[in-house]
């Protein structure tokens, strides 16, 4: 679970209320993309998901992908009526750190740029089934979207909600993860237990009574 701001106070008013939602939609989009990398980020990691539930979580790879890009795009939405890194950006201009707002809107547009691909299969692929970019239809024509670029774009929306804090004394670290209990290495680690299951347990029978005693009503493996 994701807590308030730290240090909140600080922040003036019309500044105050934009920056702490945005600051848990930041700290939420790291913890998620952290979760993917560790599920998804190494060869052996995807091994033992497709050992034991392949199907499962190969659909769910593409939702939690799908799910960090929409999460990413969401930030640079112009739409005054969002809440969006733009929108804080523009907050600015009414507060004491007025004269910081074109650097940081120099700031806004490199992100802009660095996250075109991420609005790109927001606008075109995700949100919209757009007929000219659908894969299904055209093929592979969207820019593609590397671990590489997400870690930049994660790193770089960080330090500009950094650097939109840091003239008022206010503000907290984005990129720290919210919890470690129960994450992506949490998950690995049980699967890689329960792929003992069948030596520790070999009698398919005295298997099936102990899952039917935990309430197991699955199809799967006995």
């Amino acid at each position: 679970m994701v807590k308030a701001l730290p240090g909140a106070d600080g922040l003036p008013t019309v500044v105050r209320a934009p920056y702490s939602g945005l600051w848990v939609e930041a700290v939420r989009l790291h913890f998620r993309w952290r979760l993917f990398k560790q599920l998804y980020g190494e060869e052996w990691r995807v091994r033992v998901l497709n050992d034991l539930a392949m199907g499962f979580f190969y659909q769910m790879q593409f939702i939690m992908l799908d799910d960090v890009v929409l999460a990413s795009a969401r930030l640079l939405d112009r739409d005054r009526r969002t809440l969006s890194l733009p929108f804080l950006v523009a907050r600015l201009s009414k507060t004491k750190a007025h004269a910081d707002v074109p650097a940081l809107e120099a700031r806004l547009k490199r992100l802009e740029r660095l996250g075109a691909p991420l609005l790109a299969h927001r606008n075109k692929r995700i949100a919209h089934a757009s007929i000219r970019h659908h894969p299904a239809i055209v093929g592979s024509v969207l820019p593609g979207i590397t671990e590489d670029l997400i870690d930049r774009y994660l790193k770089s929306v960080a330090e500009l909600m950094r650097a939109v804090a840091t003239p008022f004394g206010a503000g907290a670290p984005v990129g720290e993860p919210v919890s470690q209990d129960g994450d992506g290495d949490t998950l690995v680690w049980n699967l890689f237990k329960a792929a003992d299951y069948d030596s520790l347990i070999p009698d398919a029978h005295d298997r099936a009574v102990r899952l039917q005693g935990r309430g197991w009503r699955g199809s799967g493996r006995s």
